[in-house]
């Protein structure tokens, strides 16, 4: 999956010290809560930034329980899945400082200008990847990634909009 890509891409931009453990961990289930993830640093639970609810909303239906992972205290992952074969994921990458965040950021979106489309309102900056359909969004430290998956989804970049905006409401 290409959120797993940019999640690899993301720790090589990284120095050891920057990164923290880079231990990945797995967890099957997740917090369905619509709480924080937590604080900018230390633990941060994706699956309380993107929701169960969330995905059985954009899904229409049930969600199966969700896959969440980290790596570090650098990259988190969620990813949910229904019945039907529909998915909505979400990563989170949190740098070490706005800065390194812009940087790396400034770096992708020139990768993607030819296959790209600008989000606006939501986050400092955003775009659609239209290549490998990511919703891109930046908001201060934090490189959100959602992708998603449905049937009933034909414009991705539109119908990702009010989850992204729910998803920044609940970063710490």
């Amino acid at each position: 999956m290409a959120i797993a890509a940019l999640a690899a891409a993301s720790l090589a931009c990284n120095s050891p010290s920057q990164s923290g453990s880079s231990q990945t961990t797995t967890t099957t289930g997740g917090s369905a809560s619509t709480g924080t993830g937590s604080s900018e640093t230390g633990a941060l639970d994706p699956c309380a930034v993107l929701t169960q609810a969330d995905a059985e909303a954009f899904f229409g239906g049930p969600s199966k329980e969700p896959t969440n992972t980290h790596t570090g205290d650098v990259v988190f992952q969620c990813h949910y899945r229904s019945d039907s074969g529909d998915s909505l994921g979400i990563l989170i990458r949190r740098a070490s400082s706005v800065e390194e965040n812009t940087s790396s950021w400034d770096a992708a979106k020139a990768n993607a200008a030819g296959h790209s489309q600008p989000i606006t309102g939501v986050g400092e900056d955003g775009f659609f990847d239209t290549s490998i359909n990511q919703f891109n969004i930046k908001q201060g430290v934090y490189w959100i990634i959602l992708s998603g998956k449905g049937s009933t989804h034909t414009d991705l970049a539109a119908d990702l909009t009010p989850i992204a905006q729910t998803v920044l409401s609940r970063l710490p």
